[in-house]
């Protein structure tokens, strides 16, 4: 029992040169991206044209090809325009109803190209095109959107898994044979892996 507890400890293992450690990436390669931004209308012809201002929730699917370049998909949805309209309630009062026209975005596939800097920023600028569904206003039909989208921004690395970025990106909305213009602006939380 006493020679136990007088039994020295192993000797300590050679020290490792600090620039040969390798601690891997920083960045990870795919990424499940949730944001949310403002929907502004900047012109156009209706019924592409948006006509309110509105908040964007937008789902987004993405994996890292390199330092420089990644692709990703993504799914939003926002007020797109409204309309008003009178209606004659019980009591023969009239009131004025308004209702959202809204639009449901799968751009199927965007380019975002990076510029790769030192330490945990990382700006970009991408490109791509969609797909959506618009339900106008006091409608039930629904309308195909074709769409595009150039944008900017930039992540900050909160740890080897989370970002957080800011962005803004020139949409272009086509429907039917009409030609709709809007800027949306936000943040973006990434999860990556």
């Amino acid at each position: 029992m006493g020679g136990a507890l007088l039994t020295p400890l192993p000797p300590a293992p050679e020290p490792e040169d600090p620039s040969s450690i390798s601690s891997g990436p920083w960045r990870g390669r795919g990424w499940l991206g949730f944001g949310l931004a403002a929907s502004v209308p900047l012109g156009g012809a209706s019924p592409a044209a948006g006509s309110v201002v509105a908040a964007a929730g937008e789902i987004s699917l993405g994996w890292r090809l390199n330092r420089w370049l990644a692709l990703h998909t993504a799914l939003s949805s926002y007020a797109h325009d409204s309309a008003r309209r009178n209606v004659v309630v019980d009591g023969g009062d009239t009131v004025e109803e308004v209702a959202f026209g809204r639009v449901t975005a799968f751009d199927l596939v965007t380019a975002r190209f990076y510029l790769p800097v030192l330490r945990r920023i990382d700006p970009w600028a991408e490109a791509g095109m969609g797909v959506g569904i618009r339900r106008a206003p006091f409608a039930a039909e629904r309308q195909a959107v074709g769409l595009a989208r150039l944008g900017l921004g930039v992540d900050f690395w909160l740890a080897p898994s989370f970002t957080l970025g800011v962005m803004t990106a020139y949409r272009l909305a086509i429907i039917g044979k009409t030609v709709g213009h809007g800027l949306r602006a936000g943040v973006d939380l990434g999860i990556h892996w």
